[in-house]
């Protein structure tokens, strides 16, 4: 197993996808070709697994292997009952688990994050397109994108400040996304969000009870559970 490097697989996998097309081309597999080509999509899926365990973990394995076996999914979906755009949903979101597993298991690197946001958020919008309106659609987009530099953000301390910066878009697509919400299926609640609220938080921060500070004990009045 050792044998089994980057370059084997990628050449084993191009002579077989090679073959393949070649087969297909002339009509050899007929009506099997389609589970055919999800097999070959799985089986190379787990090859690229394979390869990850066997070679040191190297993470790059980990981006083919998750993404094949969303194609091996894709090409399968009609067979399963997944509509075309439940299909689309899956293969965005093997994408951003790839990008989650490298995050997983290299916790020094912080880069996978934003892909795996994005592909995440973007996998929803398929599913959500026959069930929300557009401006929802897009409400959702930005508030995906916002959580995913928050997320950064948050981790911030972990990475010795290195992501401080994402709070920046953190907040514009964020409020982007709070904008795009209000005026769209919300349109009739924006005074809710831009007053009322914003309204309630200042009267909590001002009517909120405080601890009395009571400064520095003089010498001649020493506080009443000192010892005598």
């Amino acid at each position: 197993m050792k044998r089994l490097s980057g370059p084997v697989v990628w050449g084993v996998l191009l002579i077989v996808i090679g073959l393949l097309l070649l087969a297909e081309n002339f009509k050899v597999f007929g009506e099997l070709a389609e589970p055919l080509w999800a097999v070959i999509f799985a089986a190379s899926g787990v090859l690229f697994f394979a390869a990850y365990f066997t070679q040191g973990r190297g993470w790059w394995f980990l981006i083919p292997a998750f993404v094949l076996l969303g194609l091996a999914a894709v090409v399968l979906s009609p067979r399963i009952g997944l509509s075309g755009n439940a299909g689309g949903s899956v293969f965005l979101w093997a994408i951003a688990a790839a990008f989650w597993s490298v995050f997983a298991v290299d916790r020094r690197q912080w880069w996978p994050i934003i892909p795996a946001g994005v592909m995440t958020t973007v996998g929803l919008m398929p599913l959500a397109s026959g069930r929300l309106r557009g401006e929802a659609i897009g409400a959702l987009f930005f508030v995906g994108l916002g959580l995913t530099f928050a997320l950064l953000y948050l981790l911030r301390a972990r990475y010795k400040g290195a992501t401080a910066w994402a709070v920046w878009p953190a907040g514009a697509c964020l409020g982007m996304g709070l904008v795009v919400g209000a005026f769209g299926p919300l349109e009739k609640f924006w005074p809710v969000i831009f007053l009322i609220l914003p309204g309630l938080f200042l009267l909590y921060n001002a009517l909120r009870p405080r601890r009395a500070d009571t400064g520095p004990q003089s010498p001649l009045h020493p506080p009443k559970d000192s010892a005598p």
